[in-house]
């Protein structure tokens, strides 16, 4: 029972490890924020961006999907992101869709 413990425990370590070094690449950059749709009435639609949480066992896959959109729309140099829908596929992975849109300051 305690080795399935620290297997978990593990597991999640990893999870959030990987989404932390996924983060670095731009954390010194502007970074895109989640932002409703009134927000944007006045932005610059960029693109359609749709992003997964890859496949696994991952128990936080919204916070993996999330971010691997929000890292799509800085490579389009997107400032803010609606997401449009949150699917899950599967019991443990999930994919977003949304649209990227650059917010002049």
């Amino acid at each position: 029972m305690i080795a399935i413990k620290r297997k978990k425990l593990a597991g999640c370590g990893f999870t959030w490890l990987c989404v932390l070094a996924c983060w670095l690449p731009f954390s010194a950059n502007a970074q895109p924020v989640i932002a409703d749709a009134h927000e944007v009435v006045t932005c610059k639609f960029v693109a359609d961006i749709q992003a997964d949480s890859g496949y696994g066992k991952n128990t936080d896959c919204r916070v993996i999907a999330h971010h691997a959109v929000l890292i799509k729309a800085h490579e389009l140099a997107a400032t803010h992101v609606v997401v449009v829908q949150l699917q899950g596929v599967g019991a443990f992975n999930g994919m977003v869709i949304a649209k990227a849109f650059r917010c002049d300051a």
